[in-house]
């Protein structure tokens, strides 16, 4: 889970500012800035690493999961509006694009495995 916080108005981190529209281009530039830091020609990573786009899907449902809770903002019902929005990059355009997209993602990944086949 990516963290993003003001250390100057917030030097304890009680705030993750990392889903906060206002910050979404600095975290697009940390992300890319990141990856290549630890992608620069000779140096391996320890762990294996591949370019982040986006928040990714940090996504729970109480119904079917169980163990350790998740902070209520993880949760995501089976309809949740945003349950594709991991599949798009960050960024301006995401808005606009993902409410065409979800109906057709919902027709193909939301089908019982038997009629997926």
């Amino acid at each position: 889970t990516e963290e993003l916080f003001d250390l100057v108005n917030d030097p304890e981190e009680t705030t993750n500012l990392v889903a906060e529209p206002a910050h979404q281009a600095h975290l697009i530039e940390m992300r890319a800035a990141l990856y290549e830091a630890i992608s620069k020609d000779g140096a391996r990573p320890a762990v294996p690493f591949t370019e982040r786009f986006n928040q990714g899907a940090v996504f729970w449902n109480d119904a079917v999961s169980s163990g350790v809770g998740f902070p209520r903002h993880w949760e995501r019902g089976p309809d949740a509006a945003d349950k594709y929005e991991h599949i798009l990059p960050d960024g301006p355009e995401k808005d606009a694009r993902l409410p065409a997209i979800t109906p057709v993602l919902r027709g193909i990944l939301d089908k019982p495995e038997a009629e997926a086949e």
